[in-house]
């Protein structure tokens, strides 16, 4: 059996293959009457919820409404469920834009840089409190050669922080992103020192701060063309591989902060891979250990949210590989329905574990992180639902909870996951095409997603206010429109 660096890595290029193989959604050219019955949907289809909602619409959505509702569901998806097409996204060019010099003074940099480790390392423990220590005392007294990892590495937190700290502070998010765009930029400009280069551990470290950011930015394109370039160097590092870590570690805790590096970067790539429709560079076959395997983390709550995170990525990849796979060695017929039944056991037995962990970190009074990991937690769980099984009861239910939800959740400071906006977004993509599957209109159940819906409504103003993006509220409005006269006439 080749290794995963043959089988994904090519060795004419210094990129993997899935990142040469530029993201093409099905889309464009979907003709909506083309349907095959008893074909089996899920080995010819990507994984990315664009392209299932518009494989829904093809297959669910009863003729007579087709061809009405299809091109409005098609609009949102490609401009909303395309994670390639975020409306979120910074400049592509931002750093090439003139906006001014960062402020690198000593209090700001320590102000900004701790508030990046209180928030974010805690949760993707790549990184350690005295590693980062050591690289802003040396970036502060300006011992960097202009060729090292940690210039990237450094900015990004400062990019992170200083978003966090002045969106917290003063409640403009404007302000706090136009004054992070400055620390990007130079991000983004030391990006070529981590092209090219020796494998790391810097280096991945640097790469996992710009991945972590660039997917907060809702530029996941970016993001897993990071997380990609931060596998290989794991790889050849062997970091996949306990025996060779810990060989490369000089002591314990060193082989701890490897093993979590290293599970930091498939928490990441596992999801992005599976948004893009995208394969995953990590064989997990050549994995040999968990990350249940550390026991000696100080911060046992914070550990163990990010353990959630690597046990929803593992179903991540479990479902791409099992449903999404070339066709030739897909399951079909009584094996995808076995299949798609153990993953769901899987993902609800994932979400029970995870609101018992949520609980058990509450005080008497309710923490922001604990709310934000609720919400996360509902909005991971509605994507992977609809992602194992594309529509049905369960997706329903799932649906209709989000949407339930949204009008309490918080923007205000919050650091916007992609997930935030395409989830309810899916969500009221999957009622929609649940009202327009028949032309039943006395159906209840029918009613009641018209209900729903118009929850949503709430929500989408907030995000139009909020993001100052074009995000397809029009189209999502005259859909639920159109649905409210289909069932009460």
């Amino acid at each position: 059996m080749l290794s995963s660096i043959d089988q994904t890595w090519d060795s004419s290029s210094d990129q993997p293959l899935a990142i040469q193989n530029d993201y093409k959604p099905v889309l464009a050219s979907l003709n909506f009457d083309h349907h095959v019955d008893g074909a089996d949907p899920y080995p010819y289809e990507s994984s990315s919820l664009a392209s299932i909602v518009t494989c829904c619409v093809r297959d669910s959505v009863a003729p007579k409404y087709r061809n009405i509702v299809g091109p409005s569901l098609q609009q949102i998806c490609l401009s909303s469920l395309d994670p390639s097409q975020s409306p979120w996204m910074y400049d592509s060019n931002i750093g090439r834009l003139e906006q001014g010099r960062p402020v690198y003074d000593k209090p700001t940099v320590m102000m900004y840089t701790e508030a990046y480790f209180g928030h974010f390392v805690q949760k993707f423990p790549y990184i350690t409190q005295e590693q980062v220590s050591f690289y802003v005392h040396a970036f502060l007294g300006d011992n960097f050669k202009d060729d090292s990892a940690a210039v990237g590495l450094i900015n990004t937190m400062l990019a992170q922080g200083c978003r966090l700290v002045l969106s917290t502070k003063t409640g403009d998010y404007d302000h706090a992103t136009t004054e992070a765009k400055k620390y990007y930029a130079a991000a983004l400009n030391a990006r070529s020192r981590l092209v090219g280069v020796q494998p790391s551990i810097l280096t991945i470290q640097s790469l996992v701060a710009m991945t972590i950011h660039a997917r907060d930015l809702q530029n996941l394109s970016i993001a897993y063309s990071l997380v990609s370039s931060a596998v290989q160097h794991c790889l050849a590092l062997k970091l996949h591989r306990i025996k060779s870590l810990r060989a490369a570690a000089k002591d314990q805790p060193e082989s701890e902060l490897l093993q979590r590096l290293f599970w930091v970067v498939y928490s990441l790539e596992k999801p992005l891979a599976m948004r893009l429709g995208r394969s995953s560079a990590i064989n997990d076959e050549s994995i040999d250990y968990t990350p249940r395997m550390l026991t000696s983390h100080s911060d046992k709550g914070n550990y163990n949210t990010f353990l959630h995170y690597c046990e929803w990525a593992k179903m991540c990849s479990q479902v791409v590989s099992k449903l999404y796979r070339n066709a030739s060695s897909a399951a079909h017929g009584e094996d995808i329905e076995h299949t798609t039944s153990s993953l769901t056991e899987s993902l609800q037995s994932w979400r029970i574990s995870t609101t018992q962990s949520i609980r058990s970190r509450r005080d008497s009074s309710c923490s922001t992180d604990d709310t934000s990991d609720q919400v996360d937690s509902l909005l991971r769980y509605h994507e992977l639902t609809v992602t194992i099984l594309h529509q049905g009861d369960l997706c329903v239910q799932s649906a209709r909870e989000v949407l339930a939800q949204a009008h309490n959740w918080e923007l205000d400071g919050a650091h916007p996951d992609w997930l935030l906006l395409q989830v309810p977004m899916l969500a009221c993509c999957i009622l929609l095409i649940d009202i327009f599957s028949s032309d039943d209109v006395q159906s209840r159940t029918f009613r009641e997603n018209v209900s729903y819906l118009s929850m949503a409504s709430a929500w989408f103003a907030r995000l139009i206010t909020r993001s100052k993006q074009d995000i397809p509220f029009k189209q999502i409005m005259s859909l639920v429109a159109m649905a409210q006269q289909k069932c009460f006439g």
